[in-house]
């Protein structure tokens, strides 16, 4: 396994072994699969729950249940640049296709519910570029679309949006009518899967 510690999420560098792995309580982990070798641990800026690989695999994003995101170099580890936007809780991270840009669910407290927004980030300094989405309730997922074009997202009350990724214009929205929603994936760039889970 990446890590002794509890693990809450992996993500998997494209067309390679490696694998990243965030683990309770503060833990970073990149993993070579293919070696049985873990290749660099770091201690986060706070407990993680997403962790992202960019496209082009040079870029590991984290999101954390308290306070900011965060985009890390692949290679190494280092810290590149923190969200500036400050978050409760970051359910939702993914990088856009080309790499340079992050998307970032900025969260309400859990205290305090409330709107909540998906911001479309640079990559390299942390500053937002434009909104791409709005949701009455915390953002649970979002992922980027095949072609790069589309973001969809999913809130805690099966709330659903795609927005386009260059505009923030939203395209599309609707309610699950079935049980809360636990992931979502893109199908193709016109289809996306909701995973609901069962009460």
């Amino acid at each position: 396994e990446p890590s002794q510690a509890a693990v809450l999420d992996v993500a998997f560098k494209p067309g390679s072994p490696l694998i990243a792995s965030a683990s309770y309580p503060k833990n970073l982990t990149l993993y070579d699969a293919k070696a049985d070798r873990e290749v660099w641990q770091i201690e986060c800026l706070g407990a993680p729950t997403r962790v992202a690989f960019s496209r082009d695999g040079t870029k590991i994003a984290v999101g954390f249940f308290y306070g900011k995101a965060a985009v890390y170099e692949a290679q190494s580890g280092q810290l590149i640049c923190v969200v500036d936007e400050p978050s409760a809780n970051c359910n939702a991270i993914a990088f856009a296709a080309d790499s340079r840009s992050v998307v970032v669910a900025i969260n309400s407290k859990r205290k305090e519910p409330g709107p909540a927004k998906l911001v479309l980030c640079d990559a390299r300094t942390g500053k937002p570029v434009r909104t791409l989405c709005e949701h009455a309730a915390q953002i649970q997922r979002a992922r980027v679309s095949p072609d790069g074009t589309r973001v969809a997202s999913v809130d805690r009350t099966g709330r659903c949006c795609i927005s386009d990724i260059k505009t923030g214009n939203t395209l599309q929205r609707w309610k699950l009518e079935s049980d809360p929603a636990a992931n979502l994936q893109f199908l193709d760039n016109q289809t996306v899967v909701v995973g609901c889970q069962s009460n």
